[in-house]
């Protein structure tokens, strides 16, 4: 199988520089002694272009795991702030909530003292309530008693009066009896 390709290699110190030819006849290196011809195959430029894929496909890797390496930094990053972000509220939401139990304590206590302080004034009116019954009892009582009291004084009257009439009868009827006697005995 005849070369196709020809590579004309020179060494310039200590570097290999190549010029491809496609032909042998033509030389792009003037001076022969220290040239070096290397003829080119299908196969060496397979070979390669093989190298080179693999060259390229290595740094297209390289170039996919950074980007991921930082995507995933920048994922990460955010996930952080994310979560940052999300402790700030939570704490926010705590110290509103906090805020508000106080609140509501305080609301509470203040209607528990109200409602003390209006049992305080019922319990106070109550018992003016029943002071005033009980002294308007105790002027019914005693208006009671004085109207008993009146009432036997009456009876009593009554009594005496009737005790009086009785009195007067009996001694009339003995009057009338002596009286009668008296005829009687005049008569006699």
């Amino acid at each position: 199988m005849k070369p196709r390709y020809v590579a004309d290699c020179v060494v310039v110190d200590d570097q290999l520089i190549c010029q491809m030819t496609s032909d042998d006849r033509s030389r792009k290196f003037t001076s022969t002694d220290n040239v070096i011809r290397i003829p080119l195959n299908v196969h060496v430029m397979m070979m390669m272009m093989m190298m080179m894929m693999m060259m390229m496909m290595m740094m297209m890797m390289m170039m996919m795991m950074m980007m991921m390496m930082m995507m995933m930094m920048m994922m990460m990053m955010m996930m952080m702030m994310m979560m940052m972000m999300m402790m700030m509220m939570m704490m926010m939401m705590m110290m509103m909530m906090m805020m508000m139990m106080m609140m509501m304590m305080m609301m509470m206590m203040m209607m528990m003292m109200m409602m003390m302080m209006m049992m305080m004034m019922m319990m106070m009116m109550m018992m003016m309530m029943m002071m005033m019954m009980m002294m308007m009892m105790m002027m019914m009582m005693m208006m009671m008693m004085m109207m008993m009291m009146m009432m036997m004084m009456m009876m009593m009257m009554m009594m005496m009066m009737m005790m009086m009439m009785m009195m007067m009868m009996m001694m009339m009827m003995m009057m009338m009896m002596m009286m009668m006697m008296m005829m009687m005995m005049m008569m006699m």
